[in-house]
């Protein structure tokens, strides 16, 4: 991801539930220890995801793909070469959390061997819902 992209992103992120700010997208990409990637097509960005690294582990904290490219494997495009960079750096495991409503997104992480490992009650809100955690070993 580079400093122009990240309008682009804030775009995407007006069609989530759980919308980041562009001063949000901008802070976390501006961090140390964070890495924050996107995905082109001819269209231009049409996906972007970030995590940050602790230790021997990384947080997967935002994975996003515009509608018009949902189902068209960008978002395992990403999570893939997310992994593919973890890996290089010895991360041994990936966690995340994703909303217990968002079926389509539960299963995406399951197919791509995640393991539901816990459940934060009422973590999210606007609307309200609990967060599923997921992790994977790398």
């Amino acid at each position: 991801m580079e400093q122009d992209d990240l309008d682009a992103a804030a775009e995407i992120e007006l069609q989530e539930p759980s919308a980041w700010s562009r001063r949000q997208i901008e802070e976390e990409y501006s961090l140390d220890g964070a890495i924050n990637l996107v995905a082109r097509t001819g269209d231009g960005v049409v996906g972007w995801c970030c995590a940050r690294l602790v230790d021997a582990e990384a947080e997967l904290l935002k994975i996003s793909v515009s509608r018009a490219f949902r189902r068209q494997t960008v978002g395992s495009r990403l999570l893939a070469t997310l992994t593919e960079i973890l890996v290089t750096k010895g991360i041994t495991r990936l966690i995340l959390e994703v909303r217990s409503q968002n079926g389509p997104a539960c299963g995406f992480y399951r197919r791509l061997g995640f393991t539901l490992v816990g459940k934060r009650i009422n973590y999210y809100s606007r609307p309200d819902d609990d967060a599923l955690l997921f992790e994977k070993d790398l």
